[in-house]
Parts: structure tokens; sequence; C-alpha cells
């Protein structure tokens, strides 16, 4: 069976048991990932991991799954000063969002997925979509960071950070292609966090600045292996969730 939602017909679309399909929206950015991945990078894992998702879903569980044409742009003003990112406001991404969840309400399609690949989107994706299961009482909507859906385990006590090892790992594995060949230096360092030494912490915003190079943390350490492990704990660990909530919970 076909996962691309748009690869169908209306015909063959009107067609299809909605009690019996899973939407999967994924959602990035076209923003600045170093001097060593593409603008497309968080566009381009959330697009691929769906796919793969889609297609091991529809393999494993009696669901028409289903992979929307991925969503490019995003929030990603803390960004701006790297040449080439592109932000949406906050009020126009909340209405894409939005209008493209009624838009699948209205033909019936009420189980949904949203697969976000960039951290900037996740309070505002959450937000909309606490109003609109509140409005729709029949939509049943999952938000989801991929790379909050990896096993520890798999990472060894490193964390997630920006076109760092990891990020520029699953990259690698899902068939990217690097911009240039990251070299040893000294990762930049997010600077809108304060934090003591006894713990406390609070945001602080002074006006977007160039950060270095962009790259917070290791990214010439990435290994295609590494990524490869975190890709298959995703997929292992997205299929749970679609089997407790979409397949186990009625």
């Amino acid at each position: 069976m076909k996962t691309e939602y748009a690869s169908y017909s209306w015909k063959e679309l009107s067609g299809i048991d909605k009690n019996k399909s899973i939407i999967i929206v994924p959602v990035g950015s076209t923003e600045q990932h170093g001097p060593h991945l593409p603008l497309k990078t968080d566009c381009f894992i959330s697009k691929k991991l769906s796919d793969l998702i889609a297609i091991k879903a529809a393999m494993t569980f009696d669901l028409n799954i289903l992979v929307l044409p991925e969503l490019c742009y995003g929030l990603s003003s803390h960004w701006m000063p790297y040449t080439g990112t592109i932000t949406l406001s906050m009020t126009t991404f909340s209405m894409v969002i939005k209008e493209v969840i009624d838009s699948l309400e209205k033909h019936g399609f009420t189980n949904i997925l949203i697969l976000n690949g960039h951290g900037g989107n996740t309070g505002t994706l959450v937000t909309i979509v606490d109003e609109l299961v509140y409005q729709k009482k029949k939509l049943k909507i999952l938000v989801s960071e991929w790379w909050k859906m990896v096993d520890s385990d798999v990472v060894e006590g490193l964390s997630f950070k920006h076109a760092d090892e990891l990020e520029t790992s699953v990259y690698l594995a899902l068939g990217g292609e690097l911009t240039t060949v990251p070299k040893p230096q000294t990762p930049s360092i997010w600077p809108y966090k304060w934090k003591s030494q006894s713990g406390a912490e609070a945001n602080v915003f002074t006006g977007h600045k160039i950060i270095g190079s962009g790259m917070f943390g290791e990214g010439w350490k990435a290994k295609f292996e590494t990524g490869q492990k975190i890709v298959d704990s995703v997929i292992k660990n997205y299929l749970n969730l679609i089997r407790e909530v979409f397949v186990t919970r009625t």
C-alpha cells in the first residue's frame, strides 16, 4: 500500500476507511545547521523518519498509514542572523498547523501523528493541538519530537543539541550528504540560558546574534553506525506508541 498521502487521487482517498487510518505530519524548518549540514536538515530528518515509520507500521498493523508532504518552515527566529534561515511568525505557523488539521478532519481523518524535527516548534505545536482537541472531540493527535523517542542506552549518556554528533549521525544514516567535512572546533554555546551553581535557571533573551559556527556539539564525531542505531530505536518506539495509542486504546 502507498504511504505518501499526496500520491493518491481524491477518489482513492475517498475510498479509504478513515477509522483505520493514521496521518503522519512531518514538521521541520529551514535554518542553519552549522557549517557541515544543509538548511533542510530538520525537514529532511522528519520526512525520512516519517516514511520509514509509515512503511513499518503499515506492515505491522491493520491500518492505513499516510505521510503528508513535509512542512519545511517553522519557528526559527533565533537563527535569523545566519544567512539562509527562514522563519514563520508564531501566528502564521499556528494557523498553518490548525488549517492542515482542520482540512484532514473535514475529510474524516481524525488520527494524527505530528512528527516534529525542530525544537523551536514544540511549544506552539502543543498549544495549538491542545486547543484543537478541545474544540473537536473526535480528534486524537500525538505531538512528538523524534529525538525524544530514542532509548537512553543507545546514545550512551550524550544529549541532543544542534548540528552535533548525534543529529549529524542520524542525518548520515538517513542518506543525507554533508555540505563539507566538519572540523574539530570549540562548539558554540547557547547564550540564552542562565543557570546558577545551585541549579536555578532561567531563559535570558538580549537580541539574536551569530554564535560561532552554529555547531552546538561535536559534529565531527558523527558516525553512520551511531545514526543507524538511533534510527532503529526511534522507529521501534514510534511503533510502540502507535500500538498503544491508536491500536490498543479505543
